[in-house]
């Protein structure tokens, strides 16, 4: 059903430099990359992101695998002086969040940027958090005004410009490649205190489904840029079977006696030991081998 929805917008659509073009309607463009963005098959990518402002400077090496909602992100700082591993997960629910040290319960719901975002987002929003969802990207429903402003080019490529404009200035432009998979090369957003550029490559032709190459920046009221983020897809494979057990503790690879905390109550659930979680309390009642006193022999003596 999907998929008829994508052609279904394509097809009323008509090259944005084609003689006599008709201006599209916004809404039909916006569900056309919706409904594109919907349809990105199971995959596996390795990316490469690497982030720079005046008081910061980060360098990862991203591995994630993704199936609709589910998802499942391997993170490595690439900085030698700066370490950071984390695996992390998402399987509809709730987030695994496993620091090297220990795993983490998190709701979804007000956790903030890091290796967890939705990769189907890449390009088509400033911010790519924990929470935002394909939907979450089109907040056109609350514009005071969206509009076509017309065929323009970005980079040689045709495309449709559409504008959202709201009530407190807020303005968010799109530049949408709709004769390609309803590509989105361009993301603008202009506010009070500053303004966000997200520019997006599709370089990758065994890849069409999302940008091999995203580059954010912020700039500040006075027009200086605060940051810059540049996303590179290093890899990519598409219609995967991703095991079931991809999403759960079991898929995290855990070492044995990883110690398992839900943040959501602050209560320590157990420790994994290999195909379960055991209870504190069981746990406990351990023997503890490790302080076994071992007898002497004469030998030894």
């Amino acid at each position: 059903m999907k998929t008829g929805i994508a052609w279904l917008c394509l097809g009323f659509i008509s090259a944005p430099h084609a003689q006599g073009a008709q201006v599209p309607d916004p809404t039909t463009l916006l569900h056309g990359v919706q409904a594109a963005r919907e349809q990105v098959p199971p995959s596996r990518l390795s990316l490469k992101t690497v982030y720079h402002s005046e008081l910061n400077h980060n360098e990862f090496a991203d591995t994630v695998e993704f199936d609709g909602e589910l998802r499942y992100f391997i993170r490595t700082s690439t900085i030698p002086t700066r370490p950071e591993y984390i695996r992390a997960v998402f399987n509809g629910t709730e987030v695994l969040l496993y620091n090297n040290t220990f795993v983490s319960i998190y709701n979804i719901s007000g956790n903030g940027p890091g290796a967890l975002y939705d990769p189907r987002t890449l390009g088509i929003t400033g911010a790519l958090t924990w929470d935002q969802t394909i939907k979450q990207c089109f907040p056109y429903q609350f514009s005071a005004k969206l509009e076509t402003i017309g065929p323009e080019e970005i980079e040689g490529a045709p495309t449709w410009h559409v504008r959202m404009t709201y009530h407190d200035g807020t303005v968010l432009d799109w530049w949408i490649d709709a004769q390609h998979n309803f590509r989105v090369l361009r993301r603008d957003g202009k506010w009070q205190a500053g303004s966000r550029t997200v520019k997006s490559w599709y370089e990758n032709p065994d890849y069409r489904w999302l940008p091999s190459r995203v580059v954010t920046e912020d700039f500040g009221s006075n027009g200086g840029i605060v940051s810059r983020t540049e996303i590179t897809m290093l890899e990519a494979k598409a219609n995967l079977r991703i095991p079931k057990k991809t999403w759960t503790l079991e898929g995290l690879g855990l070492p044995p006696n990883t110690r398992i905390v839900d943040t959501r109550s602050n209560i320590v659930l157990g420790y994994w030991v290999g195909n379960r979680i055991m209870s504190e309390a069981e746990w406990n009642r351990q023997p503890d081998i490790g302080l076994r006193r071992i007898p002497l022999s004469p030998g030894r003596i």
